[in-house]
């Protein structure tokens, strides 16, 4: 699904946020990518949905190298099939819960309709079926910012799920959120990475969360792959040397 081929990725100050780094992502696994702050996690997530490209090395993404040389043709076709799931929820507050949930069908339509919000029918019905599956049921003509933190969340998850995506991409979708909170989305995620296939990349920045529901753990330190194994494996001397303790 994924493979990072010795990806570097320096910013212009000089910062190395990726640096060469190599991995391999099957389809449906569960992982949590842990660090302090600066690491390299967001990164790590910019790189697959492309929105940045790596200064050396490679990013294969569901069968593409994600380059120069891509169509654009070919890169709105993977960005289609890779949902993000960002910590600020990125929702138009002043819309309702459905039609923000319906942006993540724009992937599908032609420029003019999707310029114009002509959403079909079946379009609809999959976003409501979706926030149906979130707990939203009551709130969906409701205006997002009428809804909690949590609430949000869940609508940003749905908008990602009615992309139908192959993979998930969650940028510190925790982070704003009370401990409760923070269980609810974490299952949700599991929920559609166990139910649909889903392979799903989550930043997590408290470790007991990063272990609940992952199959595998990434750590990153400096930009530098540290740690890449099960939750079982992650031991006080491992985290230690992702944390930099």
């Amino acid at each position: 699904m994924i493979h990072f081929e010795n990806v570097t990725k320096r910013f212009p100050d000089g910062t190395a946020a990726m640096d060469a780094v190599n991995v391999k992502i099957q389809k449906g696994e569960f992982i949590s990518i842990i660090g302090r702050s600066g690491a390299g996690k967001s990164t790590m997530l910019r790189l697959i949905n492309s929105t940045i490209l790596p200064t050396e090395g490679k990013v294969h993404v569901l069968g593409y190298h994600l380059g120069d040389h891509e169509s654009a043709r070919t890169m709105r076709m993977v960005r289609r099939q890779v949902g993000f799931i960002f910590q600020q929820f990125n929702l138009i507050k002043t819309h309702t819960v459905l039609s923000n949930v319906l942006m993540g069908r724009l992937g599908y339509m032609g420029t003019v309709r999707g310029t114009l919000g002509l959403f079909s029918k079946e379009d609809k019905d999959k976003a409501e079926n979706v926030l149906v599956e979130v707990g939203l049921r009551e709130q969906i003509n409701k205006r997002v910012d009428q809804l909690s933190g949590g609430q949000q969340q869940r609508v940003a998850i749905a908008r990602a799920i009615v992309q139908e995506p192959q993979i998930i991409l969650a940028d510190e979708p925790l982070a704003s959120l009370d401990p409760k909170l923070s269980e609810v989305v974490l299952d949700l995620l599991y929920k559609f990475n166990q139910e649909r296939n889903i392979t799903v990349l989550v930043n997590v920045h408290v470790l007991d969360l990063a272990k609940r529901r992952a199959t595998r753990i990434i750590g990153l330190r400096q930009g530098k792959l540290i740690f890449d194994g099960a939750p079982a494996e992650l031991t006080s001397e491992k985290v230690s040397q992702v944390y930099g303790e």
